[in-house]
């Protein structure tokens, strides 16, 4: 058991998971991001809804806009630095 909890604590002063840590409370309490985050889990669900019924003129346009959302979030600041952590 001490094996783990010694684990547990140097995890916990790892330098790449306090700055993970931080990156991520900072990425989630703005307010563009969550919106864009929003918009990008509503788009999914429509992309999936024209997918199960083979709706491929709407599938298309649901996939430029999956990932447009997704080339926005990936540009946002600090979130290339937060994913490679």
């Amino acid at each position: 058991m001490k094996s783990y909890e010694a684990f547990i604590e140097a995890l916990k002063d790892n330098a790449d998971i306090k700055r993970y840590q931080q990156l991520e409370q900072v990425l989630m309490s703005d307010e563009t991001l969550n919106q864009l985050l929003k918009s990008l889990k509503e788009v999914q669900k429509q992309y999936v809804h024209a997918q199960s019924f083979k709706q491929k003129e709407n599938e298309r346009h649901f996939k430029k806009q999956l990932d447009d959302l997704q080339n926005q979030i990936d540009d946002f600041p600090l979130m290339k630095e937060y994913l490679n952590l």
